[in-house]
């Protein structure tokens, strides 16, 4: 249900990832660990 044109990581998710990580809840997108969500 992706609008034509999206960005695949929009502005909101990235900072959703990046609030996570500072969390300890998930990896860090440049680990070796495939990130589940993509």
């Amino acid at each position: 249900m992706r609008e034509s044109g999206e960005p695949l990581k929009p502005n909101h998710l990235r900072l959703a990832y990046y609030s996570l990580e500072r969390q300890g809840k998930i990896f860090p997108q440049n680990s070796q660990r495939r990130n589940p969500f993509l």
